[in-house]
């Protein structure tokens, strides 16, 4: 590094999936008190500090904060890892058809390793943009949509993609 002078710093994609042609639904479903939580593994295709996940409302019933998690993934055992960062953003009707990013400073992401994240309202009902394929035609390939139930059950779709878009800082 040179001292006194500003070094230029790069944003790159990890990964993004920005196809959308349906919604998955995250929070209290009205009527229902089981709370459900959506989930996406990814591989990573740069490494760096994570500048921002940003992903895509498409409706937002009442104003709500919106927790994202990140963890380790492993992809051959379909297993999330340890909890690596977290973030709470507010959203409204408002925000809906806007891309809405989640910051969570000094976390390192590696090329070529897999993560996931998931999202979370505890009171609201909200729907994230997503895209179905088919299972020879998947939106993303290196990746699955995962669904939480508060009950503990989980289910993972491999032809399923929440949009998202993953940015990184490097040097």
């Amino acid at each position: 590094m040179n001292p006194g002078k500003v070094q230029a710093m790069h944003t790159s994609h990890a990964k993004e999936q920005t196809e959308n042609n349906t919604t998955s639904w995250i929070g209290c479903y009205p009527g229902n008190k089981k709370e459900i939580s959506k989930g996406q593994t990814f591989l990573a295709n740069s490494g760096g500090s994570l500048e921002g996940i940003e992903v895509l409302p498409t409706f937002v019933n009442q104003p709500a904060e919106v927790l994202l998690t990140i963890h380790d993934y492993d992809a051959d055992t379909r297993k999330w890892g340890e909890q690596l960062g977290s973030a709470k953003v507010s959203i409204s009707q408002s925000d809906c058809g806007k891309w809405i990013r989640f910051n969570i400073p000094n976390l390192q992401l590696s090329k070529g390793k897999f993560y996931g994240f998931k999202l979370a309202s505890h009171n609201s009902f909200i729907g994230v943009a997503e895209a179905v394929g088919s299972a020879k035609n998947p939106p993303l390939s290196e990746g699955r949509e995962w669904k939480f139930e508060d009950n503990g059950d989980t289910d993972s779709f491999r032809y399923m993609s929440l949009a998202f878009k993953i940015a990184v800082k490097a040097a």
